[in-house]
């Protein structure tokens, strides 16, 4: 699996309540320089738990969040098994990844678009 590198998207983008951490601020467990988590070890389930898709993929390097703008998020349903969770983290991220996301419509996976300002838009492939 990949690793993080100076990526730390998802403790700045998502809420953790068990830490009293807002959603869009960053950790307050976040090591000064961006250089990881000062809990690691002892972190929440929710954070050991959270896998990004970037790091679970066979996606390029230009689309690690902190450089795409992008966290992406694979979600299972029982009537859908290629749907992915694409939130905005910068804006116009998702204008700037048309040719990844038009690439991922492609392999069938049905896209759920998250605007930075928290509308969305889905996307389903035709089969």
């Amino acid at each position: 699996m990949k690793e993080c590198g100076d990526c730390n998207a998802c403790c700045v983008f998502y809420e953790v309540k068990e830490l009293n951490k807002a959603a869009k601020t960053p950790c307050q467990f976040l090591n000064s320089g961006c250089s990881g988590c000062s809990i690691y070890n002892k972190r929440p389930k929710i954070c050991s738990d959270y896998i990004c898709a970037w790091k679970g993929l066979d996606w390029p390097d230009e689309f690690r969040p902190d450089k795409s703008g992008l966290i992406i998020d694979v979600q299972k349903t029982e009537t859908i098994q290629k749907y992915l969770d694409i939130r905005e983290i910068r804006a116009n991220a998702i204008e700037e990844n048309g040719l990844l996301l038009k690439q991922l419509v492609e392999q069938d996976f049905v896209l759920c678009l998250r605007y930075i300002d928290d509308t969305a838009q889905l996307f389903v492939p035709f089969s």
